[in-house]
């Protein structure tokens, strides 16, 4: 192998030596102090930190706007909501009082439009003599109902509430007409004095009309012949009982019937009949005497 040796002159052996001495450092990049250069840094640093403070600054008020939109925009949802179930809440108070209207008029129509066919029937039977010259009669009413109309009709209650008239011969004078007055009619001014009787009651809600203390005082013992009658059906309602009176005594009964409101005035019917006992008994046909 042949070694190979680097031969250096003096001259190149002075710029190595040259290399490894002793320099001051250098007081300037690219031709500029680096004074100048670490101000320059300082001013770009503030410049960015004011650059990125401004956009966190726009940031902020851009997503307090978005919040205020979108509270503004709850806002204005609110009101429609409001104002949606203020127009709703109208139109259902509307639809009430129609439906309210629709039914009174339908119950006025119906009213109208009752078609109820009623027909009180009275017979009476002498069963005893007494030895006064009085007699013991048994009397009869019946009350027949027929719904004749379209629609159904409610029988809350038919009370009954029988008389005996006395005549007033002495109280009338000579050639003087006087009326044949019925029961409730002041007796001065007719010729009959009527006595009122033990009255009978049936009732479709008997408890309810105990609660009531009844019409007319009378307590209700059955409920015989009320309740709902469908159109063209039937209904009646009868009942016995005796009396003691002369045959020239008249005999009188007033039934009054309540009709699909309980508590009405208006949808009160009432019939009433008077006549002389022994004409009762004439009338009354052979099988029932």
């Amino acid at each position: 192998m042949t070694d190979h040796h680097i031969h250096l002159n003096d001259e190149q052996v002075n710029k190595i030596c040259a290399c490894f001495e002793d320099k001051p450092p250098p007081r300037s990049m690219w031709g500029v102090p680096f004074e100048r250069v670490i101000k320059s840094i300082e001013i770009l640093a503030l410049v960015l930190g004011g650059a990125w403070a401004l956009y966190q600054f726009v940031s902020f008020g851009r997503h307090t706007l978005d919040l205020q939109q979108q509270i503004l925009q709850h806002d204005v949802a609110i009101k429609n909501a409001e104002a949606i179930f203020a127009h709703e809440k109208q139109a259902i108070e509307k639809i009430l009082l129609e439906t309210r209207a629709e039914a009174e008029q339908f119950k006025l129509d119906n009213q109208k439009s009752r078609k109820l066919i009623r027909k009180l029937t009275l017979t009476c039977v002498p069963v005893k003599d007494n030895d006064d010259g009085s007699k013991i009669y048994l009397v009869t009413y019946r009350v027949d109902l027929r719904n004749n109309s379209e629609y159904p009709i409610d029988i809350h209650y038919i009370t009954a509430r029988p008389y005996i008239g006395t005549l007033n011969v002495a109280s009338i004078p000579p050639q003087e007409i006087r009326q044949v007055n019925g029961p409730g009619v002041d007796s001065e001014s007719g010729s009959l004095s009527w006595k009122e009787g033990l009255g009978f009651a049936n009732a479709m809600d008997v408890k309810y009309w105990d609660q009531r203390d009844g019409l007319f005082g009378i307590k209700a013992k059955t409920w015989g012949g009320t309740g709902r009658v469908p159109p063209t059906e039937s209904t009646l309602s009868s009942n016995d009982f005796f009396i003691r009176a002369f045959s020239d005594d008249w005999f009188a009964i007033y039934v009054d019937i309540g009709v699909d409101d309980y508590d009405h005035a208006d949808n009160r019917i009432r019939l009433g009949s008077w006549h002389p006992i022994r004409k009762l008994v004439q009338d009354t046909p052979p099988t029932q005497k």
